[in-house]
């Protein structure tokens, strides 16, 4: 089945306006939303020929371990908004295709039932609460629970300005629950005439006033390998290395933040030339094709992360419709490769490309 069965259809049955418009939206006038997308295409892929490419390997390596698959379940949160079946759903299909799983904070399944049928291969994506004894719990409940990683997104001092929720005044109902915080008064965060509980919730809870040392108090603090999301320059990837951070996340909140920085995967290859001989680097933002894990790669990105796709295809048909998902996305990735005449996608390196702006530079030159 073709990646676009669940791109540009419509709305997905049952799914209200704002829902669908929570799920594709961005900040602001929505510019590094589209840029996201957009940007992968100042990317020409150049391909070898004459290469045995019979057979292709598309597993990857992270933190020392081997991946099954070179992208991995981006941490989104209320999954419960697109299906009933929730993160049950996404992280049974992503079990399926032995896909990496990363469950978010604000998460409609607790971490703990997620870890009853995720992949070993799952992280838990952290916020940094100013209750550090909410945080301190948190990671103990991700340690005791399994997980693999701890992912502490940090481009969220407070929300971005989200203009369609503003405009839908996007709520969520009773059936929503936020289960990972309920143990710290998020019980019922259901909206009221008064405006969304969840958003005065998160202004309430979530610390601005974050620095690094408070990131190496975390560090120091978990058995965990931590990677640090939502990084954009390159001299901040250097104090997540020096933080004793084992990764760098390059993320812009798929363009939910703030509006106007560049897209990933511009900044991308500053950040891996900067500390990718130290620490991994991978990226997430407007990944939709094969070619655009590939392109991703080949500049230095471990492995990439899938945001909104999963969500759309849970929307359409949960779990099989994931799991279906995977697979195209397995398909396309492969079949990327053989093109490219790349045996393996831990061949890629920059050599497999050529910048369309160069060549539209020449172009106007000669």
């Amino acid at each position: 089945m073709m990646l676009e069965k669940f791109e540009n259809v419509g709305r997905p049955p049952g799914l209200s306006r704002a829902a669908l418009d929570f799920l594709e939206g961005g900040a602001g006038d929505e510019i590094t939303l589209r840029a996201n997308e957009s940007s992968f295409r100042r990317w020409a892929l150049l391909p070898r020929v004459c290469v045995d490419v019979a057979e292709v390997d598309d597993r990857s390596k992270l933190d020392g371990r081997q991946m099954n698959a070179p992208y991995f379940v981006a941490p989104t949160g209320a999954h419960r908004l697109f299906h009933p079946d929730a993160e049950v759903a996404t992280a049974a299909a992503a079990m399926a295709a032995d896909v990496p799983y990363a469950t978010s904070t604000a998460a409609s399944v607790s971490m703990e039932e997620v870890a009853e049928i995720a992949p070993a291969e799952r992280w838990f994506q952290l916020y940094c609460f100013k209750n550090r004894d909410v945080v301190a719990d948190l990671v103990h409940r991700a340690e005791s629970s399994g997980y693999r990683a701890l992912i502490i997104t940090v481009d969220a001092p407070v929300l971005g300005i989200r203009r369609r929720d503003i405009r839908n005044r996007f709520s969520v109902g009773p059936e929503i629950r936020w289960a990972n915080l309920e143990p710290y008064g998020a019980a019922a965060l259901s909206d009221t005439e008064d405006g969304s509980t969840v958003a005065r919730y998160f202004a309430e809870q979530i610390d601005p006033s974050v620095t690094w040392r408070d990131i190496e108090r975390i560090v120091d603090a978990t058995s965990l390998p931590v990677w640090i999301k939502g990084v954009l320059r390159p001299d901040d990837a250097e104090r997540a290395r020096d933080s004793g951070a084992s990764g760098v996340y390059v993320s812009n909140h798929g363009g939910r933040q703030l509006d106007r920085v560049p897209p990933t995967i511009d900044v991308l290859p500053s950040i891996v030339d900067r500390v990718g001989g130290d620490i991994d680097v991978v990226m997430d933002g407007g990944i939709r094709s094969g070619a655009d894990v590939v392109t991703a790669i080949a500049l230095g990105a471990r492995a990439v992360g899938l945001g909104r796709p999963p969500l759309s295809a849970l929307a359409h048909g949960g779990k099989s419709a994931v799991i279906e998902y995977f697979q195209s996305m397995s398909g396309d990735v492969r079949h990327t490769l053989q093109l490219l005449g790349a045996q393996s996608v831990q061949d890629l390196d920059r050599s497999f490309l050529t910048s369309t702006a160069d060549q539209n530079l020449r172009s106007d030159t000669s």
